[in-house]
């Protein structure tokens, strides 16, 4: 018979991967594999915790707009303001926002397939990332107001996490007092 070179040589690596796969029990408990350094460089990467290379660098922005004056000469004025942050995980099934030393707990859903992923918060949460203070008309609203309108605070908000900056802003915070005071958001990921 005429065997190829190839055909000679795989043939001979099959016998031999058998003999190493079957080893017997005693040498096995003798000599044990000694660990490999990937699990070693993996374990080091999981100890960084919060800070680890899994984290997502995200860029917030985000616009305050109030109203100025009233009656007839009634204006609006607005404020924008960005900031670098990251998400990341805190626990198996728990996500924070942290922007500056501020971090907040979120839920966050990972979009495939050309969707957006989903950051949602409270309402209060967010606000307090964002170092926005309410205005005065709004928080003597909520001093004055009962149960079900603080309720408002703790609402969630659900804020699309984009990969190309946008220029549409959801709507995190609006006023239900009678004078306006509006927050707008938006979060990019950052490659």
């Amino acid at each position: 018979m005429n065997f190829m070179a190839k055909c000679l040589i795989f043939f001979l690596n099959v016998v031999m991967a058998s003999l190493v796969v079957t080893p017997s029990p005693t040498i096995a408990a003798e000599s044990a594999p000694a660990p490999s350094r990937s699990i070693k460089k993996a374990s080091k990467l999981a100890a960084k915790g919060a800070q680890s290379s899994g984290a997502l660098k995200v860029l917030a922005s985000w616009q305050v707009i109030g109203s100025a004056g009233k009656g007839a000469t009634m204006g609006t004025r607005a404020e924008s303001y960005a900031a670098s942050g990251i998400l990341f995980q805190s626990a198996p099934s728990q996500w924070k926002l942290k922007i500056d030393t501020t971090e907040i707990p979120v839920t966050f859903q990972w979009g495939e397939a050309g969707v957006d992923s989903v950051l949602t918060a409270e309402r209060a949460d967010l606000l307090k990332v964002f170092s926005i203070e309410l205005s005065d008309e709004d928080r003597k609203f909520f001093a004055e107001s009962s149960e079900q309108t603080a309720l408002l605070m703790t609402e969630g908000v659900r804020m699309t996490l984009g990969r190309a900056p946008s220029r549409q802003m959801d709507t995190i915070y609006r006023s239900p007092s009678e004078g306006l005071f509006l927050v707008k958001g938006t979060l990019t990921l950052v490659r």
